[in-house]
């Protein structure tokens, strides 16, 4: 009994061994002033050649459009990663999967509330990995906004047919005198 709890633990240990989960991070968005919202993420180097990582940061948001990207610079196979999922998360609930590639880079249009960005995937370089990337936040035009547009449109649409009928009259008017 003894030694199968020995051996239970110690393959927890080994397997903890092998992936990386940094504990979670709070990204506070900051205004630049011309009401985008950004925050940074950044992973400097660790690992070891084949290691996994799942990364997680949480940011909140007005209801708003957010897009995030990351990248992981590859230099000559020294360092690297492979991203496996790249994931938008409302509490446990998954918004929209992100696509992965060498790079990823995702938006998503949320409402208020507090979110987290999920990043997992694997080592690659010899000497270890590393990525960086921005979570940026802009606000989704309000309906009021879209209505008023709209509303302007068709107002100096009206205005530029009555002139164009107007003129075709005068033309007329004058070709007949």
């Amino acid at each position: 009994m003894k030694y199968s709890q020995l051996l239970v633990g110690a393959a927890l240990v080994a397997s903890s061994a092998l992936a990386s989960a940094a504990p979670a991070q709070t990204v506070t968005l900051t205004d630049e002033g011309d009401g985008l919202l950004t925050g940074v993420i950044d992973r400097p180097t660790f690992g070891t050649k084949g290691m996994t990582f799942e990364d997680v940061y949480n940011f909140q948001v007005p209801s708003a459009f957010v897009s995030a990207s990351v990248s992981s610079p590859t230099i000559f196979k020294t360092y690297g990663l492979s991203f496996s999922s790249f994931n938008l998360y409302s509490g446990a609930n998954l918004i929209q999967p992100g696509e992965v590639y060498g790079s990823t880079d995702k938006a998503w249009v949320v409402t208020a509330g507090t979110y987290s960005l999920h990043i997992a995937g694997t080592v690659t370089g010899s000497k270890g990995g590393s990525y960086n990337g921005l979570i940026a936040v802009s606000p989704v035009p309000e309906p009021e906004t879209w209505g008023m547009t709209v509303g302007g449109l068709a107002a100096v649409g009206f205005l530029a047919r009555r002139r164009k009928t107007q003129g075709d009259k005068s033309t007329r008017t004058a070709a007949m005198a």
